[in-house]
């Protein structure tokens, strides 16, 4: 794969070796995916997709510590920052410019909340909801309560396990779908299948060109 790459899935945590918890969630869901889309991931690496699944893989960089200061100064999630910091950032920009994805999916909101500004259609699947989280302390729960909502709006689509995210999702404004654990391969690409018709009217969809401006 190259420019041709349709799906752009980004994760702040490596996805294989499948170690139980959310890389289940999120292998699974890529693996669907991949089955209908040409897709790169961009993720720290520690192993590699199975074998006979076609997934480009991109390893993201270490990522430089986010002071106490500034992650509790800024608006946006200490978690996001964490994992998609100043160097990942850079060079998720990097691999959109590289392979000009149709649409990035981003494997958690603090995810989406903490990336800069891209071109690319933007897909966010939910697998916790942050403002659900109770381990979180006060002041990331009120940070919560704004940028979530937001990036679930800013999305084309987004997903979420259990139908009160979802519809809590939906309350925000958002077009949520829900997409449930799975346990195999083709269970993932049954659960994932309203995901992967969302992202599919992007991708599918005619690139717009630019050409010269009428006389």
């Amino acid at each position: 794969m190259g420019p041709g790459t349709e799906l752009l899935v980004v994760s702040g945590d490596p996805l294989w070796p499948v170690a139980g918890g959310g890389r289940e969630r999120a292998a699974g869901l890529v693996g669907a995916l991949a089955g209908r889309f040409s897709v790169r991931v961009l993720a720290p690496v520690e192993g590699s997709p199975p074998e006979g699944m076609s997934i480009g893989v991109v390893a993201l960089p270490e990522e430089e510590p986010v002071a106490r200061l500034v992650a509790v100064l800024s608006p946006q999630p200490r978690r996001g920052r964490a994992l998609l910091g100043p160097a990942r950032s850079r060079a998720l920009l990097q691999a959109i410019a590289d392979h000009r994805p149709r649409a990035v999916l981003f494997l958690a909101g603090y995810l989406a909340a903490a990336a800069p500004s891209i071109e690319p259609a933007i897909f966010v699947d939910f697998a916790e909801l942050s403002v659900r989280r109770t381990a979180a302390t006060v002041l990331e729960s009120v940070k919560a309560r704004w940028w979530e909502p937001l990036e679930a709006r800013r999305a084309v689509a987004v997903s979420a396990s259990t139908p009160d995210d979802v519809a809590l999702l939906a309350s925000w404004g958002a077009r949520a779908v829900l997409v449930p654990d799975a346990t195999s391969a083709s269970t993932w690409e049954q659960a994932s299948a309203p995901l992967t018709d969302a992202v599919e009217q992007v991708v599918r969809a005619p690139r717009m060109t630019s050409g010269p401006s009428p006389s």
